[in-house]
């Protein structure tokens, strides 16, 4: 008896020949030496770090002891005085924790670069089958987008939550508890999904899925939290206030923030709190139980976080292909357009905003990516907007 295939598209295709694109222009351009170089002073060296010293027997929450012991494991050096990480990270990566770095790098960067890809697929086949444009861009991005380049090389956890982002999206309306379990993986970044996962909450609630969703994400990181507290009360206190409350303020930031620091002084916490403000006043007059909902409030929760960095952006991706989508529905003609458009803002666009960061040597100025993505995504939804708004 043969075995039933999975069909192969014309997306599969574009899709595939993006993501080898991006390979290519990895190796290329030197992009995979330079990961093995930076591999003992990378993001994912200090997220190992934790870990790895929790199998060694040293508290890596004593800020007596964490930065000596970054420095004898001799990886990143920390730039606060415990791990920088709460304790339920330190947990999770606890088997990469067992193994080299070398090793954990490259498998931890495989499996996220995996999952990311097959997650994308799915959201593709999903909401654009027809539009190669979009899968070949989607491969492209993933790889050769600044965002894209910068998560491969330090090993952040972009990849991971980009999937993520995309597992809540395609099962929160026909397996909320799924989609609730998925959405624990907020809590690994929670300042980039303030916005985001009130408005999972929202969508879930339209759909009349909300107690389902809520018992396993909501639920699920209340017993998180409370068993750090609990179990690990010290390192949790040393995490919040030796380490997150400093990130918050670090004025290199792609945030608000810290953009508007640099062009109005003293009143940029004003000038960022005013632009979120008229960011969710617009964001609310979306329908949550329609797909636009998807394309504005992850946009927001980028735009309004207290700290961030460039490879976040990645997590653009998916309210765009799902933007592109409901333009599709209207047009394909539109579609297309409206897709080579956001293909230039994300790819070019992206190395461009990088380029003057290295030039201010601060990437505080990058947030406008997530900036012109906000705008776009309202802009070219304004008829959901108007919709709802009548019907209301």
């Amino acid at each position: 008896m043969r075995r039933a295939r999975l069909p192969l598209t014309s997306g599969d295709i574009a899709f595939g020949v993006g993501v080898a694109m991006g390979v290519f222009a990895l190796f290329a351009f030197g992009i995979t030496d330079y990961r093995e170089r930076i591999q003992s002073t990378s993001d994912f060296s200090g997220f190992w770090a934790g870990p790895r010293a929790i199998v060694l027997g040293i508290d890596p929450y004593d800020p007596g002891l964490w930065i000596r012991t970054a420095a004898e494991l001799g990886t990143k050096l920390p730039d606060t005085d415990v791990y920088a990480y709460p304790p339920w990270v330190a947990f999770v990566l606890l088997p990469f924790g067992l193994l080299p770095l070398s090793v954990a790098t490259n498998a931890w960067t495989a499996l996220g670069l995996l999952a990311a890809v097959v997650a994308l697929r799915a959201l593709l086949q999903s909401t654009v089958p027809e539009l190669p444009l979009v899968h070949w861009l989607a491969g492209l991005a993933l790889l050769m987008s600044q965002p894209g380049i910068a998560t491969f090389f330090n090993g952040q956890w972009t990849y991971f939550l980009l999937a993520a982002s995309v597992g809540v999206f395609l099962l929160h309306a026909t397996h909320p508890g799924v989609a609730g379990v998925i959405a624990l993986s907020a809590l690994t970044k929670p300042q980039l999904f303030v916005f985001a996962l009130w408005s999972w909450l929202r969508a879930a609630a339209a759909r009349g899925r909300l107690v389902a969703f809520a018992l396993t994400s909501l639920g699920g990181m209340a017993v998180i939290v409370a068993a750090a507290a609990i179990l690990t009360p010290r390192s949790l206190e040393a995490w919040f206030t030796r380490a997150l409350t400093i990130r918050v303020t670090d004025p290199t930031t792609p945030t608000l923030i810290a953009a508007f620091a640099d062009i109005v002084g003293g009143l940029g916490p004003v000038a960022a709190a005013a632009t979120v403000l008229v960011a969710v006043t617009l964001a609310l007059r979306f329908d949550p139980a329609e797909r636009a909902w998807w394309t504005v409030w992850p946009v927001l929760s980028l735009l309004g976080a207290t700290y961030t960095r460039s490879y976040d952006q990645l997590l653009l991706l998916p309210p765009l292909i799902i933007s592109t989508a409901i333009v599709a529905e209207r047009s394909r003609r539109r579609a297309v357009a409206y897709a080579a458009l956001w293909g230039t803002v994300l790819l070019p666009g992206s190395l461009a905003l990088q380029g003057l960061a290295a030039y201010r040597e601060r990437e505080n100025f990058t947030i406008l990516l997530t900036a012109v993505v906000f705008i776009m995504v309202v802009l070219v939804h304004r008829r959901s907007v108007r919709s709802t708004v009548t019907s209301s």
